[in-house]
């Protein structure tokens, strides 16, 4: 035993995490709770022991809290032979988490092409997720995959309808408290065309005229959502000029 750290846990799972950064012994660490009554290995906290990954590893566990309070953390050498060499350490310990990194606001997918959603797990949400998507800012929410491996990515063929307040969200399977979603808004659109592009009937009569190349197209009626066909269109890359109808 070389460390003993009382920590006030409340009701609800954490994960603790020890990352040796300078050392070559075997460390562990284990929970007890005010019950056990004596630091021993034979009674820490259910599920609250770590000491699998060997000499200068990392360790980690996950524990379910109950009954909130004060805690005893213990870390330890493993071995006799590790009793005179030197060590440094930390640990870390919070709530489990799912947190999305990607897409998180202002990108621009075109539907049909290929892009990674990438999220990062802090402890143990699970060995599966679900991924959703809203195109109404988070109003509202359709599955794009119902259970994908939970290794941090996932390559998805960016689908329609277009938006411009599209987010996307990570849960776990097994717990849905663990789930991030998208900060803001991105965009989800298609190049139809290369070349100027006309839109009428917003409002009472202003028309946008985009104008590129002297050619004139009206492609797609957006109806009166003039936000999400300026969005579209600024992805196409054309310049804009504002006209009369």
């Amino acid at each position: 035993m070389i460390d003993i750290f009382e920590v006030n846990l409340p009701v609800g799972d954490w994960y603790f995490y020890l990352y040796q950064y300078s050392t070559g012994c075997n460390l562990g660490m284990s929970l007890y709770s005010k019950a056990a009554g004596s630091f021993s290995k034979s009674n820490y906290f259910s599920g609250g022991y770590a000491n699998s990954y060997g000499s200068g590893e990392n360790e980690s566990f996950q524990v379910a809290i109950t009954d909130a309070g004060y805690y005893g953390l213990v870390v330890w050498k493993a071995e006799a032979a590790d009793y005179n060499l030197g060590f440094g350490y930390w640990i870390a310990v919070g709530n489990p988490t799912i947190t999305l990194t990607e897409p998180n606001g202002g990108e621009e997918w075109l539907v049909g092409t290929e892009k990674y959603i990438y999220w990062s797990n802090w402890g143990d949400p699970g060995d599966k997720v679900a991924i959703d998507i809203s195109r109404n800012g988070g109003s509202t929410w359709t599955n794009i995959v119902a259970s994908a491996p939970d290794t941090g990515s996932y390559l998805w063929t960016v689908t329609g309808p277009e938006s411009a307040n599209c987010r996307i969200r990570v849960r776990s399977t097994t717990n849905s408290a663990y789930q991030d979603e998208s900060d803001n808004s991105f965009l989800i659109g298609s190049r139809t065309v290369s070349g100027t592009i006309t839109f009428k009937d917003w409002g009472s009569n202003p028309a946008y005229n985009y104008v590129e190349g002297g050619i004139v197209e009206q492609v797609e009626d957006f109806g009166s959502d003039l936000e999400v066909a300026l969005a579209v269109l600024k992805r196409v890359d054309v310049a804009v000029e504002r006209g009369v109808q």
